[in-house]
């Protein structure tokens, strides 16, 4: 199972890059509870920076910062992912 649904992040950063606030939380939150049920310290060792990433989510939504939020879903967490899939293959 993918830890990062890069198609659900998509969604909820474009909903929230287009104002659409009571949807993208409706889809964060289905994007978070699939985290939860994928993560594990196997996981949060394989991508150190994962917590921080997951932490700066929680403070840009914290302070009602939707763009950056929106960033970090899109560009952030999918590149992290990538990459570590990137250095599994080699």
């Amino acid at each position: 199972m993918e830890t990062i649904n890069r198609p659900s992040a998509i969604a909820v950063a474009n909903c929230l890059r287009l104002g659409r606030e009571a949807e993208a939380n409706q889809q964060l939150t289905a994007f978070i509870d699939h985290l939860a049920k994928t993560i594990t310290e196997e996981v949060l060792q394989n991508n150190p920076r994962l917590p921080t990433l997951l932490a700066e989510m929680l403070d840009a939504q914290q302070k009602r910062d939707f763009l950056r939020l929106a960033d970090i879903l899109q560009y952030q967490l999918i590149n992290e992912q990538q990459e570590k899939r990137k250095r599994y293959v080699q």
